[in-house]
């Protein structure tokens, strides 16, 4: 990727045992503003896991490309003006934190967005998203996460992730409209999943275990042409997904049953049932 470099670095250090820190430390690139201060507890000059621990970070006007070169990860396609705000504590061995982040003026995976706004919290076999909050124009989308792994790995554990949205006007998404540039309507969403991730041969595998919730698709419109509305619900119950989608195409009646089975392969059964349509409007 494009080389990304520091214009500024300046730090005050110090180790003495029983303890080292990291004071007032500042970095500059830019607009960017980032300040830095740490200390971690030493045992014989060791930094051993029952050592406390503390940090502060503070970055401004970072660039969201600079902060994923950081993390390795600048192939992601994400742009945007970066706020953020990071605290640690506990011991070497057990550390807690939580940050707040704001991204501004932005993009992901070719869908702009106004402002991403949330928190990230750490700690024990959690990480979490407590509040995460997206908007792009009058869209509002909200996430919570919850991530427990065992201690000291994160190549395996159990995800859970809620999801709503108010109502999104589809012609306000460009990612859709690129490929379907006269579609209409308002489509509202509010989803429970839950999943686990596990190592297998190196690999990371994900499987779905729930999935609970609902989307809505009001007034939907192809070229000026009503095609109606759309509902799909989903409830899981034990290893299984039972859902529903109904539709009023073209003044129509449509409902499409089934069920998934939550293994490896999630076969499907599903029976559909169309009465009323148009048989000009289905071609």
């Amino acid at each position: 990727g494009e080389p990304r470099h520091v214009h500024t670095l300046a730090a005050d250090l110090a180790a003495n045992e029983p303890n080292a820190s990291v004071q007032t430390a500042a970095l500059t690139r830019g607009p960017l503003q980032a300040q830095f201060s740490a200390s971690v507890g030493l045992d014989q000059w060791k930094p051993k896991p029952s050592e406390p621990l503390k940090a502060n970070v503070t970055v401004r006007n970072a660039d969201v490309q600079d902060m994923l070169a950081l993390a390795g990860q600048s192939q992601l396609p994400i742009r945007g003006d970066v706020a953020l705000s990071a605290q640690a504590s506990g011991t070497i061995g057990d550390p807690q934190g939580r940050a707040d982040l704001a991204i501004v003026n932005g993009s992901a995976y070719s869908q702009p967005f106004d402002r991403i706004q949330g928190q990230i919290a750490y700690g024990g076999q959690f990480v979490s998203i407590p509040n995460m909050q997206a908007t792009a124009g009058s869209a509002v989308a909200h996430l919570t996460a919850a991530f427990e792994h065992p201690p000291d790995t994160f190549s395996t554990g159990r995800f859970h992730i809620h999801l709503d949205t108010n109502q999104v006007a589809l012609d306000r998404l460009p990612a859709l409209q690129t490929r379907r540039p006269d579609l209409e309507g308002l489509a509202q969403t509010n989803l429970d999943a839950d999943a686990t991730l596990q190592s297998n041969a190196g690999s990371a595998v994900f499987q779905m275990t729930a999935l609970n919730g609902n989307i809505n698709i009001r007034g939907l419109r192809d070229h000026g042409r009503m095609l109606g509305d759309f509902a799909a619900d989903a409830r899981t119950s034990g290893n299984q997904i039972a859902y529903r989608v109904q539709s009023n195409f073209a003044g129509s009646s449509i409902s499409a049953d089934g069920t998934t089975t939550l293994t490896a392969d999630y076969p499907t059964q599903a029976s559909v049932s169309i009465q009323n349509l148009p048989i000009e409007q289905a071609l």
